[in-house]
C-alpha cells in the first residue's frame, strides 16, 4: 500500500514552531475538549517531555487550561502545588525529591515546568493560578511507599480541628504501623513472604484507618465549619486513598501479581484524575484538565504488554477517563524511531516506526483516523521491545484506536538529570 496521502497529513513540526503550529491545526478541537493528556513511549527521554512543556503552555495561554497532573504521587504531589503558590519554605531539591519521586524531580525538564508554573502563578495579570497535581499512587523504589506521609498528614488535620478524634486514634495507629523500611522493602515485589501488607499489623491498621474514614463521614459538616469544604473534601480523599493504598501493600503480600497490580493501580490513577478535574471545576467554574504519563497509562483500551516474562494485560485509567469524559478526552500518544541511550537498533521491516522514519520527517503529528482511514494493518507488525529500558513500548495496531494523534519523534535522547 502507498501512504504518500497519509505522509502529507503529518502536521510537521519543531520546538520553535510548535505554538503556531499547535494554533493552527487544534484551534477547533480543544475547546470541546476538557482534558487533554499527551503520553511518552518510555520514561526519560528529553525531547518528549520538552514538548509536553512546551504544549502545556500553549494550552494555558491561548485555551485556558487550569491545571497540569503528572504521573507522579497523588499526596506527596502537594509539596509542588505550595511551591509555585509561595507556600513553603523548605528547599528546592526537597520539593522536587518529595514532590516527583523515585528520580524524575531531578529532570531538567520536570523543574524547568515548575519553575515556568511558579513564574506564571506570580505575575498580577494572571489572575486565574495554575495548579499542579501528581494522580499516581505513592510510589517509592519503583514500589508502593509506606503509609506514614498520608497518615501524618491525616493526624496533623485532625490535631489541628477535632483533638479528640486525634487522640482516640493516635496511639492506636503508632502501635500497628512500624517502620517505613519494612513497608517499602524492595525484595517484596519479587518475594511476597517479605512484603508486610499481610501481617496482623497491617490488618489492624487498615481497619483504624477505615474507622477514621467513618469518623470523617459521620462528622462532615463539624469539619466544613471548623476548616472548610475544600480542606474536608481533600482530607476524605487522602483518607481513601490511605486505604486503599494499605490494600495495595496487602495483595503484594498475597501475590497478586503484575497485572492485577497495574491494573488496580491505574483504577486508582482514574479516581485521583476524575477528583482533581471536579476539584478544579470548583475552584474555576470550568476545567481544562492536561495530563502527561506513560501512554500505556493513558491510552483508551486494554493494555497488553510483557512485563516480568509474562504477557500482562489490564485495562488503563485512560480507559476509565474516556468512559467518563467520552469525547470531551483527547489522548495523544508519543512514539520513537531512535533513542541513543535506550532504543538503539532500527526498527524491522513492517512495523510502523519503520514507515514513520522513511518519510524523513523529524518531529510530525498524525491523526489515528487518517491512519485508520488509510491503512492495511495486517501488512504490519510490532516493533522489538528494548531490553534496555522496559518502560519502552512500541507502537502496535492498537494504538491508532487507543490514541487520538500521535506524536512521533525520528530521535530523541535520554533526559538531562540536575544532581
Amino acid at each position: 500500500m502507498h501512504y504518500g496521502q497519509l505522509k502529507k497529513n503529518a502536521i510537521v513540526f519543531n520546538f520553535d514552531n510548535l505554538s503556531k503550529v499547535f494554533n493552527n491545526k487544534f484551534a477547533a478541537v480543544i475547546p470541546n475538549i476538557s482534558i487533554f493528556a499527551f503520553g511518552e513511549t518510555l520514561h526519560s527521554a528529553e525531547e518528549i517531555l520538552q514538548i509536553r512543556n512546551k504544549i502545556f503552555q500553549i494550552l494555558v495561554e491561548n485555551y485556558g487550561f487550569t491545571a497540569v497532573a503528572m504521573e507522579c504521587s497523588f499526596p506527596h504531589s502537594k509539596i509542588i502545588n505550595d511551591y509555585i503558590h509561595n507556600n513553603i519554605d523548605s528547599t528546592y531539591q526537597e520539593i522536587m525529591d518529595i514532590g516527583i519521586n523515585n528520580g524524575f524531580g531531578r529532570l531538567k525538564a520536570n523543574q524547568e515546568l515548575i519553575e515556568w508554573l511558579k513564574d506564571y502563578n506570580s505575575k498580577k495579570e494572571n489572575f486565574k493560578k495554575l495548579n499542579f497535581y501528581g494522580f499516581d499512587i505513592p510510589g517509592k523504589n519503583y514500589g508502593p511507599a509506606a503509609p506514614h506521609f498520608m497518615i501524618k498528614q491525616i493526624f496533623d488535620y485532625l490535631k489541628k480541628y477535632d483533638a479528640k478524634i486525634y487522640k482516640k486514634y493516635k496511639d492506636k495507629i503508632s502501635e500497628y504501623i512500624n517502620s517505613e523500611e519494612v513497608w517499602e522493602s524492595y525484595a517484596a515485589l519479587t518475594d511476597p513472604t517479605k512484603a508486610f501488607g499481610y501481617t496482623e499489623q497491617a490488618l489492624k491498621l487498615q481497619v483504624e484507618v477505615k474507622n477514621i474514614i467513618s469518623e470523617f463521614k459521620q462528622k462532615k459538616f463539624d469539619f466544613i465549619a471548623k476548616s472548610d469544604k475544600n480542606q474536608y473534601s481533600e482530607i476524605l480523599h487522602l483518607a481513601n486513598i490511605l486505604n486503599e493504598h494499605i490494600y495495595y501493600h496487602t495483595a503484594i503480600a498475597q501475590n497478586a501479581g503484575y497485572e492485577f497490580l497495574l491494573g488496580y493501580r491505574d483504577y486508582l490513577i482514574s479516581e485521583n484524575v476524575n477528583y482533581i478535574f471536579n476539584k478544579e471545576y470548583e475552584r474555576c467554574a470550568t476545567t481544562k484538565l492536561f495530563l502527561f504519563a506513560h501512554n500505556a497509562h493513558l491510552q483508551k483500551g486494554k493494555v497488553y504488554m510483557p512485563i516480568g516474562g509474562k504477557n500482562c494485560e489490564w485495562y488503563p485509567a485512560g480507559a476509565y477517563i474516556s468512559d467518563i469524559f467520552k469525547t470531551k478526552y483527547c489522548m495523544c500518544g508519543s512514539a520513537i524511531g531512535y533513542c541513543e541511550t535506550y532504543v538503539e537498533t532500527a526498527p524491522e521491516i513492517s512495523t510502523f516506526e519503520k514507515l514513520f522514519l522513511d518519510w524523513h520527517i523529524p518531529n510530525f503529528i498524525l491523526a489515528t483516523d487518517e491512519m485508520i482511514k488509510n491503512t492495511d494493518f495486517s501488512e504490519f507488525k510490532t516493533r522489538t521491545y528494548s531490553d534496555k529500558n522496559p518502560s519502552y513500548k512500541p507502537l502496535s495496531t492498537q494504538a491508532f484506536y487507543d490514541f487520538d494523534y500521535i506524536c512521533f519523534f525520528d530521535k530523541v535522547n535520554k533526559s538531562i538529570a540536575i544532581n
